[in-house]
């Protein structure tokens, strides 16, 4: 492990959240299907966001050189640490967002709990959740998954995604996550009928760092969210159908 636990480090302030606005949301059946995640929407099977942008081709030729750069064996170390890392720190930000967290029940993942202590104070910005952790799909984009969280930060209701990084994307890769978020966006006003102002991804790093990145101009990610379906679609048709 990164870093030692510390029976200190679990005495924090924690934030009340106010719940208020939470919104009922509805579960979806999901599972894989070779090798992709769908959601069982009536009688309609829809691709997650996540696979449908990780379809696309330019994608697929990075990670495909990265794992020819460093061998199988440490490409397939790397994925499964940053895996447990993310999912370790969603669950904590999760419980944390949702007034139930006990760091105590958390010993057990020392490098997620460290990264949220330094991330606290940016995950304090947020209050009044709309959706946390819930199941969104659209019938017009034929597309579902699961947003992290819809609430206000610095009181704009925004899309939040919760990224984890070894240390702070560049500009140009930290680009890639609002395409997700907009689709997030898109199905909860699909809905709801509630538009968000804002899409933010809150990338928790090792170094300690806490990167925001946001955006209010939707536009352009849209864009890139339907090509990525239109590629999705014409190599994969039979799952939206």
């Amino acid at each position: 492990l990164d870093r030692i636990w510390s029976p200190r480090s679990t005495k924090v302030t924690m934030k009340k959240f106010d719940h208020s606005e939470l919104l009922e949301s509805k579960e979806l059946k999901r599972g894989l299907f070779e090798g992709r995640r769908l959601y069982s929407v009536g009688e309609n099977r829809y691709p997650s966001v996540t696979t449908v942008l990780s379809n696309r081709k330019k994608k697929k030729e990075a990670i495909a050189k990265w794992r020819n750069r460093v061998g199988a064996e440490v490409a397939n170390r790397t994925s499964t640490r940053a895996a447990t890392r993310g999912t370790n720190f969603h669950g904590i930000v999760e419980q944390y967002v949702r007034n139930q967290l006990n760091l105590e029940d958390h010993k057990n993942s020392p490098l997620p709990v460290q990264m949220f202590h330094t991330s606290k104070s940016v995950i304090d910005r947020i209050d009044r959740p709309r959706l946390i952790e819930s199941m969104l799909w659209s019938d017009k984009l034929k597309i579902a998954g699961q947003v992290d969280l819809i609430a206000e930060f610095d009181g704009v209701l925004s899309v939040i995604d919760f990224k984890t990084s070894k240390s702070p994307k560049k500009p140009y890769i930290a680009q890639d996550y609002f395409p997700q978020l907009c689709a997030y966006g898109y199905m909860f006003y699909e809905h709801y009928k509630i538009e968000v102002e804002k899409l933010i991804a809150i990338v928790a790093c090792e170094d300690g760092e806490c990167q925001v990145v946001e955006t209010s101009v939707k536009e352009p990610h849209f864009v890139k969210l339907l090509e990525a379906i239109k590629e999705y679609e014409t190599t994969n048709a039979l799952t939206t159908t």
